[in-house]
């Protein structure tokens, strides 16, 4: 009895499973697609990491030079260029760049 009675729970166990099997498997089809597609979005923004890292890596040493150049300037310095009626092109530019305001 015990066998018969486990024998048909697992039978009404087995249909049930079979009826929710189609769904799963269209399930397990859309996220199959979906994690394609995400994992597209992935390698392209580890792709762009890499470039900005690259970017970053030339960047930070010329930055580094600037403010090294800027801390030779002294204050007569910034005092001629200010006497300029009509300063060269070159100040202009470099006078005409955004900068901290350190005062």
């Amino acid at each position: 009895p015990v066998l018969e009675t486990s024998k048909k729970e697992t039978n009404e166990l087995m249909a049930v499973i079979e009826q929710k099997l189609p769904g799963v498997e269209a399930m397990k089809k859309t996220v199959s697609e979906e994690a394609a597609a995400v994992q597209i979005k992935a390698d392209n923004c580890a792709e762009m990491k890499r470039d900005c890292e690259s970017d970053l890596a030339e960047a930070i040493p010329l930055l580094e030079d600037a403010m090294r150049a800027l801390d030779t300037l002294k204050a007569s310095d910034i005092g001629e260029v200010k006497a300029m009626k009509t300063p060269p092109s070159g100040v202009v530019l470099v006078m005409s760049a955004p900068r901290k305001s350190s005062i």
